[in-house]
């Protein structure tokens, strides 16, 4: 039978895993549109993908007024950090000029240590299994040079702050 696969010492039954063990594979990968989580989650809670819906809209309704949004301001660090990568690429992809005293070419390399800089503090953010992988010196290491690069890029940042136009 299958419920002695996931049986417990106790004689009671791990639910979570028997749940995910009965849907199938690719509603436990995707999410659907306007969703936060999967498939699977909305099957357990179908009410929490109506709420996903109404947030994503109301956050939606605030960005535009105001220019931001409730969300954002939760993890504003990582919101802008994220946003100054977008930006960035495409300051260096598409600019028209440069600042006084820099070369077009050199004026590239600032605008892309400055997005390594900000994309290694979403690196940073985002890495949740390094410190389980490397060893303690590796994991000091790496956190060492993300920290670098992201010092370095907002240290350019405000330099050439006045600069970052199009």
């Amino acid at each position: 039978m299958i419920l002695k696969k996931y049986r417990l010492k106790d004689g009671s039954i791990y639910w979570h895993n028997l749940y995910f063990a009965l849907v199938p594979d690719w509603m436990t990968r995707y999410c659907p549109p306007g969703g936060d989580y999967n498939y699977a989650a909305y099957l357990y809670r179908p009410h929490k993908y109506f709420s996903a819906l109404y947030a994503h809209v109301k956050y939606f309704i605030q960005r535009g007024r105001r220019g931001w949004s409730d969300r954002d301001v939760w993890g504003w660090c990582n919101h802008h950090a994220e946003m100054m990568v977008g930006v960035l690429q495409y300051l260096r992809k598409y600019k028209h000029g440069h600042p006084i005293g820099l070369t077009p070419g050199k004026w590239a390399k600032k605008l892309n240590v400055m997005e390594q800089g900000f994309q290694a503090m979403i690196d940073e953010d985002n890495d949740v299994t390094s410190y389980k992988a490397l060893s303690k010196q590796e994991y000091r290491k790496l956190i060492f040079s993300r920290r670098r690069k992201l010092m370095l890029g907002l240290k350019y940042f405000r330099t050439y702050y006045y600069n970052l136009w199009d």
